[in-house]
């Protein structure tokens, strides 16, 4: 797999485990977020206008090992990492531009755009690195740490 989120390739390593998906591994808890596959560009088109009406879609261009596969997922809307920050920034008393994010999808991109420094990870899907105000290293590379060091913040 070539770049993309942290995230979904979590997900993608848990879904090797046949347990994974067992309906008794259910406990009735709230879900927040539905991630979701589809084999070719056009079918995710689709299926984020439908699930745009009941949630924020995102797609996600850049991770999977297939040019025509696609991957994305539905949040509640008004549920996002930008809105996040702002509300960890007020309990800690600090201002949202005093913040310095990092992420590598389209699902960090109220957060990358919301903080007073968002930083884009170097195997981000370029439309995220278009929102950015830096792009350091992968997280391979240890992008998140020398970056920091580059800002004096370690």
């Amino acid at each position: 797999m070539r770049g993309g989120s942290t995230e979904l390739r979590r997900l993608m390593q848990a879904l090797l485990d046949p347990s994974f998906m067992d309906e008794g591994n259910y406990n009735g808890q709230s879900v927040y977020k539905i991630s979701y596959f589809t084999t070719n560009r056009a079918q995710m088109e689709q299926i984020s206008a439908i699930l745009n009406r009941r949630g924020k879609a995102v797609s996600f261009e850049n991770m999977m090992p297939d040019e025509e596969m696609c991957s994305g997922e539905v949040t509640a809307h008004g549920t996002d990492k930008g809105t996040a920050l702002d509300a960890i920034c007020r309990y800690f008393g600090a201002s949202v531009k005093d913040a310095v994010a990092f992420g590598d999808s389209m699902n960090d991109a109220e957060m990358i755009e919301a903080a007073g420094m968002g930083v884009a990870m170097g195997k981000a899907e370029p439309r995220l690195k278009a929102v950015a105000d830096r792009i350091c290293e992968s997280v391979e590379e240890d992008g998140v740490a020398r970056e920091m060091e580059r800002l004096g913040l370690i």
